[in-house]
């Protein structure tokens, strides 16, 4: 790495992690900060990441788990049954009948109503 003064040590600093050394290669000298080459090299990140796991159902006593519950019996769930039980608005509702049902492999039908009747949501587990 070229010798090169910085005024602040954060850039120092910056500078010093971006080539991939630790902050202790930092310096002081007359006039600000260098970065020593010589310094110990950072610990190389082993760690492996872990799959994200996706359950088949939300978790017991969540709102998402009691949509899902609403909108799976018989008959499914009215937009005014899901406000009140979940003290969501409509928008929130209809948005996360959509994200819910998608993200735990559920298929959604929103049945009308006929002769003044109120529509309402339906959900199945796809298969």
């Amino acid at each position: 790495m070229s010798t090169h003064v910085y005024t602040m040590k954060k850039n120092a600093v910056r500078a010093a992690k971006k080539a991939g050394l630790t902050a202790d290669a930092v310096k002081a000298v007359d006039g600000g900060f260098v970065v020593e080459a010589k310094a110990k090299a950072a610990k190389a990140n082993t760690g492996t990441r872990k799959a994200r796991v996706r359950a088949d159902y939300p978790k017991a006593g969540t709102k998402n788990a009691k949509l899902l519950d609403m909108l799976t019996r018989d008959g499914g769930a009215t937009e005014a049954q899901l406000m009140s039980a979940l003290g969501w608005k409509a928008p929130s509702v209809r948005a996360s009948v959509q994200r819910v049902t998608k993200q735990y492999g559920f298929t959604w039908n929103h049945v009308k109503g006929e002769d003044g009747a109120k529509s309402r949501w339906e959900a199945k587990k796809a298969a």
